[in-house]
């Protein structure tokens, strides 16, 4: 198993906890959002949000780890889940 599984699949978990009707409509749908979140943590962030907003993820990523890459992950899709 490849890393990039393994985060893929920790990301749709943590999808499915934190906001389920739009798991649930993505999965209905049968959308693979790995293609794109792949590039999130590939460059961590470099050329999904603004500059401002990417230096405090990696700020908040040095200090704390990755799990902040699969909190700004979750709060990324809960902004746009309408």
């Amino acid at each position: 198993m490849t890393s990039y599984y393994l985060i893929q699949r920790v990301l749709k978990d943590l999808m499915i906890e934190k906001l389920p009707k739009l798991a649930a409509h993505l999965d209905h749908h049968k959308v693979d959002f790995s293609p794109i979140t792949f590039n999130w943590f590939l460059i961590v962030y470099v050329d999904t949000v603004p500059t401002e907003t990417m230096l405090q993820i990696w700020d908040a990523f040095l200090y704390e780890g990755s799990k902040v890459l699969f909190r700004y992950s979750i709060a990324l899709f809960k902004n746009n889940e309408e």
